[in-house]
């Protein structure tokens, strides 16, 4: 049977609080994330013992700036590290395991921590997002577990089912990240006959994110949600499962099988008198304190304002095929911003039209769903759009776009960075000097600059799709070129220190000075002189 209790089992000069059974010790530490710092297990004479499984650091820590690194099992709210890796999260005994509560803006994050399987030390978190505000409100949420098996990352396989196959692989490089679109409700990191487990309904996970980090000390396996969509008075849950133990991927899927009935979703009202008096005194307090929201739908995206219902939220792909002509999906992200643009109000466009003059240093960022887009660099200072329905908004040295739908755009060649996100459409790039941050899901990218800027950066990631880029043969950049599931990796370019395996390609050509990102699951990839 389980217990809940303190104790200072991680040498820390203060109490964790602890879920144990006969077999294993889940440690937790609210005050940081609320994160599973460490799993023991029985040591076979009356103790527990670490095995390693997870990079933990704590209690130590390292500092990263605007967030303090411990390792564990965390969940991130936005981009990572967003807000909960280092909030203090209430906590309280249940029956048979510990609820954690934090706030995040107006949404009440909520994980019931428990064991599932006494004999096989299966951990099951139920997360849920209570919305106290006045707005729907819509976020990414990922979990965002740190793993080294055996203290031996090198030698760590990830495993993640998709398109109707098992993709594997290993160690790649610090700084490498890729997501997958999981066709399964689990994803698995294995070495030498122990195995991590991670399990959820089918259908809630949009994509596992695969990243090694650029300390080189461990690799993260992370599902994410991209869109937790909940009206105001409504939650949206679900049932996520941890197994850490003897076995190996096959385990893993078997293990998901058996108990697919226990995992679930939903999306429900709730009652806000079960909450206890001092969260909703600060729950309160909070709304009073909310300024107005400055996003004002157009009428091409008033459905943005219903609720997605978390147990119909399918993988990116089913997104794309089933709700792209209802709503204009928003990808939240930071990207840097320069300096001299005035604010400006935005915009909503529909058709042919331009913009006011930008000033050199003016970058630009594009979010969309779904269409296909034709980018073309000119001469002129202003943008110039065509057949584009959505809205612009220039301020902060930014100029953002966010729109659906076919469209071309004219921009100011020597614009410094140009960013896009989107899920699915073919993406074409004509005759930029700019550095290039292209993330998308499904389809097609062709990328044809005049030149790769110097001290620049062309980076494109999909899922889904072919990347074609054609550079100048003079360019001085290096080459770093993956497609996860082996496609063919073309380039006619005279690299030096080239480097090739089934599913990379790395080289330099001249003197290196840019950098060539290019990162794509299942597709090929072709780098070619345009010359």
């Amino acid at each position: 049977m389980s217990q809940v209790y303190e104790e200072d089992a991680l040498d820390a000069g203060k109490n964790q609080v602890i879920i144990s059974n006969d077999n294993t010790k889940a440690i937790i530490v609210p005050e940081l994330g609320g994160r599973i710092a460490d799993v023991q297990f029985n040591d076979g004479k009356g103790g527990f013992e670490t095995r390693s499984f997870l990079h933990r650091i704590y209690p130590e820590g390292v500092d990263f700036g605007p967030y303090t690194e411990y390792g564990g099992i965390e969940e991130c709210i936005g981009g990572a590290p967003g807000t909960l890796w280092n909030a203090n999260w209430r906590w309280e005994r249940k029956d048979d395991g510990v609820l954690l509560q934090s706030l995040s803006k107006n949404i009440l994050v909520r994980k019931y921590v428990r064991f599932a399987d006494e004999a096989e030390s299966i951990i099951r978190i139920d997360y849920s997002f209570l919305n106290f505000g006045a707005n729907f409100s819509k976020f990414t949420f990922g979990v965002h577990p740190e793993v080294c098996i055996g203290g031996a990352l090198r030698e760590n396989q990830y495993h993640v089912p998709t398109g109707g196959e098992l993709l594997n692989g290993g160690y790649v490089e610090p700084g490498f990240k890729n997501k997958i679109l999981p066709s399964e409700g689990w994803c698995a990191i294995t070495c030498e006959g122990k195995v991590f487990g991670q399990m959820f309904p089918e259908g809630v996970i949009d994509t596992v994110e695969i990243y090694y980090p650029r300390v080189d000390t461990h690799m993260v396996l992370e599902p994410i949600i991209f869109g937790v969509g909940v009206s105001p008075d409504k939650y949206a849950g679900f049932t996520y499962m941890i197994y850490m133990g003897d076995g190996d991927a096959e385990k893993v899927r078997e293990m998901r099988a058996s108990r697919a009935a226990e995992f679930s979703a939903e999306y429900e009202l709730f009652d806000r008198s079960e909450l206890p008096k001092d969260v909703m005194a600060e729950l309160d307090e909070m709304a009073r304190a909310q300024p107005e929201p400055g996003f004002r739908p157009g009428p091409d995206i008033r459905v943005a304002l219903h609720p997605v219902r978390l147990p119909q939220m399918p993988n990116v792909v089913a997104i794309v095929d089933t709700i792209v002509d209802k709503a204009i999906e928003h990808v939240t992200g930071k990207i840097g911003v320069g300096a001299g643009l005035k604010p400006a109000p935005k915009v909503e466009t529909e058709g042919t039209g331009k913009t006011e003059d930008l000033p050199p240093d003016a970058e630009i960022s594009i979010e969309q769903l779904k269409g296909n887009v034709t980018i073309r660099g000119w001469e002129r200072p202003y943008i110039e759009y065509t057949d584009m329905r959505g809205t612009i908004d220039q301020r902060e040295g930014v100029v953002r776009i966010e729109t659906s739908g076919d469209y071309s755009l004219k921009v100011p060649r020597g614009t410094p960075k140009i960013s896009l996100k989107f899920v699915k459409g073919n993406v074409a790039v004509f005759d930029v000097a700019s550095s290039l941050k292209i993330n998308g899901v499904k389809d097609k990218v062709d990328v044809v600059s005049v030149k790769v800027p110097e001290d620049g950066t062309v980076d494109i990631s999909l899922v889904v799709g072919d990347i074609n880029l054609s550079i100048p043969g003079d360019s001085s950049c290096s080459i770093s070129a993956t497609s996860m599931s082996g496609g063919e990796i073309r380039c006619n370019l005279p690299l030096q220190e080239e480097q090739r395996t089934r599913t990379q390609l790395s080289g330099v050509l001249n003197d290196g000075a840019a950098r060539i990102l290019l990162n794509t699951t299942k597709g090929n990839i072709s780098v070619i002189s345009n010359q």
